[in-house]
């Protein structure tokens, strides 16, 4: 096994991944729109071998395996070994549903195996994209797609905006600025991922500018998740902010909150589907 031991590596090894598991469930429920989009355009047939970048805990591994059949098989891969243990716990008992601990940016699979690439939220922390975007393009067969869903620009994103504002204004902590280095905005920019994808040999490209909603569930847990998770969380945890300070940002979270929850029942998400083809 060879994997990349870069901060994208311990981040989703040690305790800050706890979060992900801890909140598996709430977060599935919130993405549970962004979902349907990702598959809504995939023509699966029973039998296919899909190849799923990024699983996490494998949410969108076993919707795609309802769409392939008994027969069609799923290769799962992450490089979190706490998400991994928690995708085998949960789908143990289901046959040719596989998760493997791979970095698709430092190893290859066989060429020519998948039907289909699919990843939600799980392409964006790569050091080296164009690596990984050519590995998943060689394991594609002809004329096989690759299909994903990432985020577009930071301030649109109400999930990410609210804590982080909410720091910044209790700490006078900026908000990181958003590039190309590994993150959930990392792909940001149309043109950088379609050249990222022709450089590695995809065609017909396809770029949707897509506005959805992430379900809300009650604000305590609403609060509890972005203190633990996303841009807000980062900014917590790096700079090492104190308990009263958090108490602070959590009651200014909640007053956002409250305000947003008597105009709507959901955050409002700026994101991209993609498209390719081998």
């Amino acid at each position: 096994m060879i994997l990349l031991k870069n901060k994208q590596y311990y981040y989703w090894n040690e305790k800050s991944v706890s979060p992900w598991i801890k909140y598996n469930n709430e977060m599935n429920s919130k993405f549970e729109n962004i979902n349907k989009i990702l598959f809504e355009n995939i023509s699966f047939n029973k039998n296919q071998s899909i190849l799923d970048i990024g699983c996490g805990a494998g949410q969108t591994s076993y919707t795609a395996k309802k769409k392939v059949g008994a027969n069609g098989t799923i290769t799962a891969v992450d490089i979190s070994t706490p998400l991994l243990n928690l995708f085998k716990k949960k789908y143990k008992n289901i046959k040719n549903l596989v998760c493997l601990r791979k970095d698709i940016q430092k190893t290859k699979f066989k060429e020519n195996i998948f039907d289909h690439a699919i990843s939600r939220f799980g392409v964006m922390f790569f050091e080296y994209p164009s690596r990984a975007f050519t590995h998943t393009y060689q394991a594609l067969k002809k004329d096989g797609s690759f299909t994903f869903v990432c985020w577009r620009n930071f301030r649109y994103n109400q999930f990410f905006t609210i804590p982080a504002y909410s720091v910044k204004k209790k700490t006078k902590i900026d908000v990181p600025e958003f590039n190309n280095a590994p993150g959930p905005f990392s792909l940001k920019d149309k043109s950088y991922i379609k050249t990222l994808l022709k450089q590695s040999g995809f065609r017909k490209i396809t770029i949707d500018n897509i506005i959805t909603k992430l379900k809300i569930s009650q604000i305590k847990m609403e609060i509890d998740i972005m203190m633990k998770i996303g841009v807000g969380a980062r900014m917590i945890r790096e700079n090492k902010v104190d308990r009263n300070t958090c108490n602070m940002i959590k009651r200014d979270i909640n007053n956002k909150l409250q305000k947003l929850f008597k105009k709507q029942n959901y955050y409002n998400a700026y994101i991209y589907r993609v498209t390719a083809i081998k």
